[in-house]
């Protein structure tokens, strides 16, 4: 568990433009919608694929939380993410980097549970504490009613 967090901490560090070029295979396409002529006509619509079986720095634990997620491609599989909000290719690849940034980080969290405060350990304690007085109570008092059933003397 520690270790996933310190991963993740390093992980959230690193900067998308930083990644080696050779972790993502990258693709570009004439894009759609708004945006006019130049939308029609530049291929500024950017598309990565992001193999898992090479994803050699990303923890094994992930790699399922990743095959179900909306981007997975089953053959070959690997992650297919693209990006055309943009006018340029290169702030649309940037988009890319940073929306799979974002999907193995969301991986990386899915079955992280938050540590504990120790106010929080010191709340559960009293409220155990209480819950033992509350059901010792209850019992000396069920005690008392079947004790007072006993024989009558006159």
């Amino acid at each position: 568990m520690q270790q996933a967090r310190e991963w993740i901490a390093r992980f959230e560090k690193v900067r998308t433009d930083a990644w080696p070029k050779s972790v993502v295979e990258t693709s570009f396409a004439r894009s759609s919608g708004a945006g006019g002529q130049h939308v029609n006509r530049t291929m500024s619509k950017a598309i990565i694929r992001f193999p898992l079986p090479s994803a050699h720095f990303i923890p094994p634990y992930c790699v399922p939380h990743l095959r179900r997620t909306p981007h997975f491609a089953a053959s070959p599989p690997s992650l297919l993410i693209s990006a055309s909000t943009h006018r340029t290719q290169y702030t649309n690849l940037a988009e890319c980097l940073d929306k799979l940034k974002a999907v193995i980080l969301d991986a990386a969290r899915r079955d992280l549970v938050g540590d504990t405060t120790a106010e929080q350990k010191s709340r559960v304690k009293g409220l155990v504490a209480k819950e033992n007085a509350k059901m010792e109570r209850v019992k000396k008092h069920r005690k008392d009613v079947k004790g007072g059933r006993g024989k009558v003397s006159f």
